[in-house]
């Protein structure tokens, strides 16, 4: 019989969103599912998703303490986690805490294994090393995060290696890549979602989804989108699906600029969405033009489903896309890249049909849900004592 453990996930959790979150959710259903124990330790409006009490996960929320105390300037919530983590770990008997997201996850869980005992592994999953990595307000501190787990794992060895630059070691980590679970990504000809949107059944879509931040420089895929449809033969051909943080300032610009550049028709903003299988279901095109990335979700979803990437060439995407094979890629701030790659994808269905093919390949290949949670499971037997 293969080994079990009793894990608690520490990690944001729906309805925050977020590659890490997505991930460490998953990672924690299919533990449940595997007959492991799993929890979710997250923050005060943290939910579980049905799918998740189906398959026996339980949530430990933090406890919310408003910052009105005088002598509080924010809401405390490495101290909340802190103590949630410790509540779960007593009565639901955990061997393992698992971190995904080193701020401030990794850090209270060192917190946790010090004051419990507890084994702990952190995940890196991107910007918790690419952006903050080397930011002297942090640096310290993530330092000692990852060097006193027990078990250190990277979504990508392009964050290994990143890693490695920063602090001159990868503090014994491991890669684990992302994964999605194909059963729940497949390409669809109902037209569904098209009619739901008022979307032509000859329409190409081209679908991006994220959080909205910088860091993924979605304002140039705005950018990109009008100019396209500033030609005349793509004016009534070409749909743009946008998924994500409706909260965020690029959200809200690149919904304004929509409006006043006279596309809004073209345009559907979709905000926050459970899952993003439906809409790539019946996308032609996926669209990622993020500065950094580690192990992007979306990317993965999207090849999941069939559907062509056109993304960055930056280390998180191209060591999963291969360029004229499963998708095209372009230097970061190309926009000129950025709308020929589309053009191309755009005038040739069968070219967009043969990536999207190979796109599936990979995720078969390289990111089998089964694989990936049998990773994870070795690396629990190696840091926790039965």
């Amino acid at each position: 019989m293969q080994d079990r453990f009793k894990v608690g996930t520490l990690s944001f959790c729906y309805p925050h969103l977020g590659g890490s979150g997505i991930m460490a959710t998953r990672v924690a259903n299919e533990l449940a599912l595997g007959g492991d124990g799993s929890v979710m330790i997250s923050y005060e409006d943290a939910k579980l998703t049905e799918e998740m009490k189906m398959a026996g996960v339980s949530l430990y929320p933090a406890q919310r303490i408003e910052s009105g105390y005088g002598f509080l300037r924010s809401t405390p919530h490495t101290e909340t986690l802190t103590c949630k983590a410790l509540e779960a770990i007593k009565e639901k008997e955990l061997e393992v805490l698992h971190s995904h997201y080193a701020v401030p996850h990794a850090f209270v869980g060192n917190t946790v294994k010090d004051m419990s005992g507890i084994s702990h592994v952190a995940t890196i999953h991107g910007s918790d090393i690419h952006t903050m990595g080397d930011n002297p307000g942090v640096k310290a501190t993530l330092s000692w995060a990852l060097e006193k787990a027990d078990g250190v794992t990277f979504v990508s060895e392009y964050l290994r290696r990143k890693c490695i630059d920063i602090y001159e070691t990868d503090f014994g980590g491991v890669v684990i890549p992302n994964f999605v679970d194909v059963n729940k990504f497949k390409k669809s000809q109902s037209n569904e979602m098209r009619k739901k949107y008022d979307i032509p059944e000859d329409a190409v879509i081209i679908t991006h989804a994220s959080n909205f931040r910088p860091v993924k420089d979605t304002l140039q895929i705005g950018w990109s989108a009008r100019r396209l449809l500033a030609e005349k033969k793509y004016r009534d051909k070409l749909f743009f699906l946008f998924i994500g943080d409706e909260s965020a300032p690029d959200y809200i610009r690149m919904k304004q600029d929509s409006t006043y550049a006279g596309f809004e028709n073209s345009f559907r903003f979709l905000g926050r969405q459970e899952s993003v299988a439906p809409f790539l279901a019946e996308s032609d095109i996926a669209v990622l033009s993020s500065y950094r990335e580690g192990c992007p979700l979306f990317v993965l979803e999207a090849l999941a489903s069939s559907v062509p990437l056109v993304g960055t060439n930056i280390g998180g995407i191209s060591g999963i896309v291969n360029h004229e094979e499963s998708g095209l890629l372009f230097d970061q701030g190309n926009m000129d890249g950025l709308i020929e790659n589309l053009r191309i994808l755009i005038d040739n269905k069968d070219k967009r049909m043969a990536m999207g093919e190979k796109g599936l390949e990979v995720i078969l290949n390289g990111y089998s849900r089964d694989v990936v949670i049998e990773q994870y499971r070795d690396i629990y037997k190696k840091v926790v004592k039965k």
